[in-house]
């Protein structure tokens, strides 16, 4: 499948609300106003089909001093996974932070076995897990 990857811009915002509401029902840290918080507060990169319509979209954000990277939340349109949208978004981010010499951390649900393959694929290793981390009191 063809898609095309660009930084995230302000006229992409209200794709972004709309995909996250979708994808991520139930986990308020990922949807509303506190998904536009990260949103403006983070940068991060969106997949298009057709220069168009938003199928995805990455953000990411520095955690400290140290240029340490976080991937602050990832979603693909379920219609679209296993087409290589979010390989393409991680690496695309991969791509600019090993430019930088950056390390690239991120938290997934230790539920979500989709995301788990998908970041196992993309080389990312499980160093710790956090009890209790996401609203829900899953780890």
């Amino acid at each position: 499948m063809k898609f095309s990857i660009h930084d995230v811009q302000d006229t992409d915002y209200s794709q972004i609300q709309k995909l996250a509401m979708n994808e991520f029902q139930g986990d308020e840290k990922f949807v509303g106003d506190k998904l536009m918080e990260f949103c403006k507060a983070s940068s991060g990169k969106v997949a298009l089909v057709n220069d168009e319509y938003l199928i995805g979209y990455i953000l990411i954000g520095c955690i400290n001093k140290d240029k340490n990277i976080t991937i602050i939340s990832l979603c693909v349109d379920k219609y679209y996974r296993k087409s290589g949208v979010g390989l393409g978004l991680i690496n695309n981010v991969l791509k600019t932070c090993s430019d930088k010499n950056d390390k690239v951390y991120l938290h997934v649900r230790c539920s979500n076995s989709e995301a788990l393959n998908l970041y196992e694929k993309c080389g990312f290793v499980k160093s710790e897990r956090i009890l209790n981390y996401y609203d829900d009191k899953e780890d």
